[in-house]
């Protein structure tokens, strides 16, 4: 049997590298196992992982749970054609890795947690063969330690809300300034 090995790094932590074996016959969810066992993430809440090509663009999304409802009917118009730029989905469990590797260097995005996100990047750095007795998904490098903090994409969103909250208090002022003098809103004359 062979195993894939590849290396995780996190976008937001420059000293932080892992190489992970995993068997080619396991699945996406036991790689997904991996990063909670690994990472001591909760397993409560949603992840994926998307196959890339060698740019990072996402071209395959392997979902935690399957979210799809109905599926999207085609149409001529083109406005909704431009708005849909679905990738195809697939459900972790059902997709082994041997399954989704096209690529000597496959590259994958594993993001968990949607809200407060954490991104990895992975890419395929070696096809190896396994070893008897050991047990897969199988840390085999570990260089620095992974802090637990929000993507950087949150950090905007915060500051965001703190502008919004500060504009919302300035609106909500009863008083506004024009050329340094003060005029009560309150009792403005009515046209």
């Amino acid at each position: 049997m062979h195993a894939y090995r590849f290396r995780i790094l996190n976008e937001d932590q420059d000293n932080f590298v892992r190489d992970i074996d995993i068997l080619a016959n396991q699945t996406f969810q036991d790689f997904h196992q991996a990063f909670i066992d690994m990472f001591n993430l909760k397993n409560d809440e949603l992840a994926s992982f998307y196959i890339c090509d060698s740019r990072w663009i996402r071209l395959k999304e392997l979902t935690l749970i399957d979210m799809r409802h109905d599926e999207i009917e085609e149409t001529d118009d083109e406005d909704s054609k431009d708005m849909k730029t679905h990738i195809p989905v697939s459900v972790m469990k059902d997709v082994k890795i041997k399954d989704a590797i096209d690529d000597p260097h496959q590259r994958l995005i594993y993001e968990y947690d949607f809200l407060n996100s954490f991104v990895f990047y992975i890419e395929l750095i070696k096809i190896i063969k396994s070893e008897e007795g050991k047990t897969y998904p199988l840390v085999v490098r570990s260089v620095g330690d992974f802090v637990r903090t929000p993507s950087h994409r949150n950090f905007v969103i915060d500051d965001l809300k703190e502008d919004l909250l500060t504009s919302e208090d300035d609106i909500l002022d009863d008083t506004f300034e024009v050329e340094n003098e003060d005029f009560d809103l309150i009792n403005e004359p009515e046209w």
